[in-house]
C-alpha cells in the first residue's frame, strides 16, 4: 500500500480537493446545517458557521498525514463545495468510505461519480486491497450509489451502529481489488 494523502482528483463534473478554512461558508450553507443531510449520519447539523470552521480546521491540521483522506466535493460549474467524502484506511489495507452531499444535488449522479472516483484512486494509486462502506437500512439511495459503483452487498449487522435517529443496523457493502480488476 502507498498512502498518498488527500490529493486533488479531477473528475467529469466535479473536483475532489482538500478543504480550506474559506470553505466554511459553503459547507455550512450547502449541507452541514441540514437535518435532512445528517439524518443518517453520526454528527448533528451544525448550528453556526463557526462550528463548521472548527471541523474544517481539524481536517486541515490532519492533511500533513499521508494516511488522511478527506475531500471537499466541488461542483465545477459553480466552483463551490457541495459535500464531502472521506476514506479511513485500516491496518489490513482496507479503506472504509463515507460521504454526504447537500440535498439540492441528490439524485443527479454526483455521489456516484464521486464515490467511483475515490474507489479508482484508492485501488489504482493507494493500492488498497478492499474498499467497504455502509449505510442505514432506511437510506436506500446511499446503497444504490454503492451498488452503481460496483460494491457488493455483504451483510446487515443488527444494531451495530448509531446515527441521529439512535441505534441502527449497518448494511455493509464491499469490493476486493481482484473483483475491481475483473470488472
Amino acid at each position: 500500500m502507498e498512502n498518498l494523502g488527500t490529493l486533488t482528483l479531477k473528475l467529469n463534473r466535479i473536483t475532489l480537493r482538500k478543504f480550506y478554512l474559506e470553505d466554511a461558508f459553503f459547507m455550512f450553507k450547502n449541507w452541514a446545517n441540514s437535518s435532512k443531510v445528517t439524518k443518517y449520519l453520526r454528527w448533528k447539523p451544525h448550528q453556526t458557521e463557526e462550528q463548521t470552521k472548527d471541523v474544517i480546521n481539524s481536517w486541515v491540521k490532519n492533511y500533513k498525514e499521508q494516511n488522511f483522506y478527506q475531500w471537499a466535493i466541488v461542483l465545477n460549474k459553480i466552483n463551490q463545495p457541495i459535500g464531502s467524502i472521506t476514506a479511513i484506511i485500516k491496518e489490513n489495507e482496507t479503506a472504509h468510505i463515507g460521504y454526504c452531499l447537500g440535498e439540492k444535488w441528490w439524485g443527479k449522479g454526483i455521489a456516484t461519480e464521486t464515490l467511483k472516483g475515490v474507489i479508482d484512486f484508492l485501488f489504482e494509486k493507494v493500492k488498497v486491497n478492499r474498499i467497504e462502506s455502509q449505510h442505514e437500512p432506511e437510506n436506500i439511495a446511499s446503497g444504490k450509489v454503492m451498488q452503481k459503483c460496483g460494491l457488493k452487498y455483504e451483510q446487515t449487522l443488527k444494531q451495530t451502529d448509531f446515527n441521529n435517529l439512535g441505534k441502527c443496523d449497518a448494511v455493509v457493502y464491499g469490493l476486493l481489488k481482484e473483483e475491481y480488476i475483473k470488472a
